[in-house]
């Protein structure tokens, strides 16, 4: 048993992980937060440790009275406040109880033409190369894209909501490119169940993926129509429109100018199949016993709605 610190785990997929760790019971989990909170605390029954992010030498100094071996981050990062990453990695490397190191980049493999596009979007840093320079054993999590938002608010997730694509409650779907391009797409419960299991492994591999479902936006649309049993109207954006920013927009999406230009490249990104993850073992042929949420089931939680 090791001590396991969620950075970022009083909500999202940091919530899940933080829940799924405790019902497996293997390990004792604690999460890092800008600022305790004892009522939260109580209601989550993990310890919530405040910590500051901007203080390489005090987020040491938090891991080691705190004991921590590995640390999970979730942290969200912002053009704004920069990369909280940065720093909780730095400590961790300087951290005499800290072994392990699990990045916040919980999406897909990128090229460095793709990390430039999204650094510009929301402020990334590359902290794979970061890493690579700590003593720290890391591994990256691909998922390829949330399926939670297929389902929100009828199918259980703590991931905040975001229309992409197909705007269910409208019987809307503004698909990028042609819909017919694979994406993996996996949800936030099923992404915690498997991590953690694999934090127990006594070695990590330094990029795993986890394959919840693999389907084409056309086919997410099909199950949508049916589970709410009307057609949608359906308009279809060109690549070469996602490629300058530009997409139609639906009343549930977000309509501010970094916003749409955010949608536009994901969209651009699910055409050209930076979503449909290749690996040649996933994460799910490690732990057999459990069983990834299909988009199916997330999808069918909208019937009668």
């Amino acid at each position: 048993m090791v001590v396991i610190a969620v950075a970022g785990g009083t909500g999202g997929l940091g919530k899940a992980i933080v829940e799924a760790l405790k019902a497996r019971g293997k390990n004792e989990v604690k999460i890092f937060s800008r600022k305790a909170d004892p009522e939260l605390e109580a209601k989550i029954g993990v310890p919530i440790i405040g910590v500051d992010y901007g203080n390489v030498a005090a987020l040491t100094k938090s891991l080691e009275e705190n004991k921590v071996h590995t640390v999970i981050s979730i942290l969200k990062h912002s053009k704004e406040g920069g990369d909280p990453d940065v720093n909780l990695i730095k400590a961790a490397d300087a951290s005499n109880t800290t072994k392990r190191y699990m990045p916040s980049e919980w999406g897909v493999p990128l090229t460095p033409e793709q990390y430039n596009e999204l650094a510009a979007m929301e402020g990334k840093v590359d902290n794979v190369a970061l890493l690579k320079t700590t003593s720290l054993e890391t591994c990256i999590v691909h998922i390829g894209f949330f399926m939670d938002y297929f389902g929100q608010p009828h199918y259980p997730s703590y991931i905040a909501q975001f229309v992409i694509a197909i705007d269910i409650a409208n019987n809307l779907a503004a698909i990028p490119g042609t819909g017919n391009v694979k994406a993996v797409l996996s949800h936030s419960l099923t992404i915690a169940a498997y991590v953690a299991a694999y934090v127990d492994l006594p070695k990590w591999k330094e990029e795993e993926s986890v394959i919840g479902d693999r389907v084409t936006l056309n086919e997410v649309l099909a199950l949508a129509e049916a589970a709410k049993g009307a057609k949608f109207k359906v308009t279809y954006d060109p690549l070469s429109d996602l490629k300058a920013g530009k997409m139609t927009l639906m009343p549930g999406q977000w309509s501010d100018d970094e916003s749409v230009a955010m949608m536009a490249l994901f969209g651009k990104w699910f055409e050209e199949g930076t979503f449909d993850i290749k690996t040649s073992r996933p994460m799910n042929e490690l732990f057999p016993e459990i069983k990834p949420i299909n988009v199916a089931e997330v999808v069918s939680a909208w019937q009668g709605k």
